[in-house]
Parts: structure tokens; C-alpha cells; sequence
């Protein structure tokens, strides 16, 4: 896959999931790239993996390549973490991202790298700067901006990157979710002079609109489900449908039949 032949970090290594990339990396060297990345003007990008964004890098080329091109693609999702496994890396561990908002903001504080969050509703990114300082008191947090659901005007846009490199973040959650914010990542990467890593749904979490799974649901990949019950009318189908068609894929790699994405 030609989005895998980047130079990457030592200590990340991509692995081709179905045409898509997947990063094996474990939470302790992504954290040294980003305490590193945050000291330089130069923009990062970190992408999550999980199933919705192996399927939209097989059915759309701009998407792989803004996702496949990230620094890091972080396994969000067993399947994927099996998939890293069988691949040899057995110590591979899911870095989803619920969890990786809280571990990250913990860290952040720690180590005073400011942070901002940019994208979703205007009630939902007030909701994580007060869940956030409530968890985090020290925590450096310099922005906190939503976004609109429609599509933005290159003006809009660029306001908003502005904005966001003005800020002081180091270290930006984007919150518009998939594929609308790898896209937005990739469009704006010469813009950009912070680190950014998509986190779609886990905006949600962070905001405390939504609990995390216990610990045995995440483990054990249905993780989906327990999401899926949370808002059944907004997530059924697209949960469904996208899960069978990676099972389908897992079913026809098993038997040797050719998963390679489609030329366009």
C-alpha cells in the first residue's frame, strides 16, 4: 500500500490491515513522539484505526491517503489489535479512544503540555472543558471550540486553523467525526503548526454524555455493541453493516481469496 511507505518513527510499525494502515506501537512510545512533537512548530498528525476507517480507505482514495499518511494510526478496535497480533506483534495492546482522551489528558497535565479540543457542539466542547478541569485542575487547556455539522467555507476553515495555531495548544482532539476529520487533518497539514489527533465519538465520552464500557466488554471487542445501545437509532445500521462487511473480508482472507481495495 503505497500511504505505508512513508518514513515512519522508530518504535511505529505499519502494517497493511486489508489496504488500509495500522500502526503497532505501544502507549508508552506514542506518548514519547507526542511530548516530543510538542516542542516543535512543525505539524503532527495521529490517526485512530478501527473498522469504519479501513472500510472508507478501501472505498475512497483521498481518505487513505490523508489516514494513511498520519505519523502514527493507532489500533482502535480488537479486530484490529488481533489482526497486529497474528502479524507478530503479541504484545499489542488496544489504544481506543475514550480511553486515550482521559490517559493522554492525564499526562498532559503532568508534563504541562497544553491541549485544546476542536469540533462537535457548542454544549458538548463546554462540557469537556468543565469534565476536564474537574478531573484535571492543572491540566493546560487553551481551547475549546466547536464546529459546524455543515460543510465550512475555505474562509471558515482557515479562520478556524488560525485560530487553533494561536491557541498555545500543543496537542489538539479533533472531534468531527470519520472520515469528515482525517480529511480535514490532511487538507490542513501545511496549515497546522500542532499536533492533532482525530477522536470522533470519544468527544462524547470526554464531555461525560456517554459512560465507558467496562473493562471486560472492551476486551472482548464488542465494544461496538455496548456504543451501539447507547443511541440504537443513530448507530444500528451503520455498526451492522460495516462490522459484516469486515467479517466478510476476514472470511475470504482466510480462505486465500484476493482482499486488495478496488483501483478506482
Amino acid at each position: 500500500m503505497e500511504s505505508c511507505r512513508k518514513e515512519v518513527a522508530q518504535g511505529v510499525h505499519p502494517i497493511d490491515v486489508f489496504g488500509s494502515r495500522v500502526d503497532a506501537i505501544t502507549y508508552e512510545r506514542m506518548w514519547e513522539l507526542i511530548t516530543s512533537w510538542a516542542s516543535q512548530p512543525e505539524p503532527h498528525r495521529i490517526c485512530l484505526a478501527g473498522i469504519p476507517p479501513i472500510l472508507f480507505s478501501r472505498d475512497c482514495p483521498e481518505f487513505q491517503e490523508a489516514h494513511g499518511s498520519a505519523d502514527i494510526v493507532i489500533p482502535d478496535g480488537m479486530p484490529l489489535v488481533w489482526h497486529l497480533r497474528r502479524a507478530g506483534f503479541r504484545s499489542q495492546q488496544r489504544l481506543d479512544g475514550p480511553n486515550l482522551a482521559f490517559r493522554l489528558c492525564e499526562d498532559a497535565e503532568r508534563n504541562g503540555i497544553p491541549v485544546g479540543f476542536y469540533g462537535s457542539s457548542e454544549d458538548t466542547v463546554r462540557r469537556i472543558r468543565e469534565n476536564m478541569l474537574s478531573l484535571y485542575p492543572k491540566l493546560d487547556l487553551r481551547l475549546c471550540k466547536s464546529a459546524p455539522f455543515r460543510p465550512m467555507t475555505d474562509e471558515e476553515e482557515m479562520a478556524d486553523v488560525d485560530e487553533i495555531n494561536r491557541s498555545g495548544a500543543r496537542l489538539v482532539f479533533i472531534g468531527l467525526s470519520c472520515p469528515k476529520q482525517e480529511l480535514w487533518m490532511g487538507r490542513n497539514r501545511d496549515r497546522l503548526k500542532v499536533t492533532t489527533i482525530a477522536f470522533g465519538g470519544a468527544f462524547d465520552v470526554a464531555a461525560g454524555l456517554f459512560d465507558r464500557p467496562p473493562m471486560w466488554i472492551q476486551k472482548s471487542g464488542m465494544q461496538w455493541f455496548y456504543r451501539m445501545m447507547q443511541e440504537p437509532r443513530r448507530l444500528w445500521r451503520r455498526y451492522l453493516f460495516q462490522n459484516a462487511r469486515y467479517v466478510g473480508l476476514v472470511i475470504k482472507n482466510m480462505l486465500g481469496a484476493d482482499t486488495s481495495p478496488r483501483k478506482s
